[in-house]
C-alpha cells in the first residue's frame, strides 16, 4: 500500500473483451509513527518493515547521518505533517543532537564514541521520539574503533571507560614505595 499514483488495469485473458485501465491516487493513511533510517538502509514504503537492509558498521568518532521519517502504518512519508523530533542514542558518551521541527522527513548528525563494552564490540541504537507520534528505535549499529593514536596507562584504582573524554575512570590508588604493582598500557584511538 504505497502512497503514489497507481495504475489499475483490467486484462481479459482470452481476448474476447476489450481491456481497460484507470489511474487512482493513493494517499497516506492517518497513523503517526516515526521511522529512523541509518547509513546502509533505504526507505521502502508499503512493506512490513518500511526499509531495506541493515545499518552499515560505523567508526568511533566519525560523524554520520540518520534520516527520520514521519510515516503512516505502511511507512508512507506524511509530507504535510510537522512535529518537533528528538533523537537520542544509547551510547553513553554521545552528544545528543538538537531537536528540530521537521516536515515529512529530516536528517540528524550522530557521532558514536564507544566501540567496545568489555571485550565485545559495541552495538548502539538511535531512537526518534515526538509528542503524539509512535516512537521508533533503529536496528543495532555496530561500531569499530578508530585508528590507534596514543598509549593509555591504567593504574591500580582506574578502569577502562571507552568513549569517555579520558577513556578511563576512577582515581589512581596510592602505592607504597618498594611494593610492586601492575599497570596496563593500551593502544587507543583518540576517544
Amino acid at each position: 500500500v504505497t502512497a503514489a499514483t497507481q495504475t489499475v488495469k483490467a486484462i481479459n485473458l482470452d481476448a474476447s473483451l476489450s481491456q481497460n485501465q484507470g489511474v487512482v491516487t493513493v494517499t497516506y493513511g492517518p497513523a503517526q509513527k516515526l521511522q529512523v533510517l541509518c547509513p546502509g538502509q533505504s526507505w521502502e514504503p508499503g512493506t512490513a518493515q518500511g526499509k531495506l537492509d541493515s545499518p552499515s558498521v560505523q567508526t568511533a568518532g566519525v560523524e554520520f547521518t540518520v534520516t527520520v521519517n514521519l510515516c503512516d502504518d505502511y511507512w508512507n512519508i506524511k509530507t504535510d505533517s510537522s512535529v518537533l523530533v528528538y533523537v537520542t542514542c544509547n551510547d553513553p558518551h554521545i552528544s545528543t543532537p538538537t531537536p528540530k521541527m521537521i516536515t515529512g522527513y529530516s536528517t540528524f548528525k550522530i557521532t558514536l564514541k564507544t566501540a567496545w563494552i568489555g571485550a565485545s564490540q559495541a552495538q548502539w541504537t538511535v531512537k526518534g521520539t515526538a509528542t503524539d507520534w509512535t516512537e521508533y528505535t533503529s536496528d543495532a549499529i555496530a561500531v569499530n574503533p578508530n585508528s590507534a593514536v596514543k598509549l593509555q596507562v591504567i593504574l591500580p584504582g582506574e578502569n577502562k571507560n571507552p568513549g569517555s573524554p579520558l577513556g578511563k575512570s576512577g582515581i589512581a590508588a596510592t602505592q607504597t614505595a618498594g611494593e610492586p604493582f601492575t599497570i596496563t598500557v593500551n593502544a587507543v584511538d583518540y576517544l
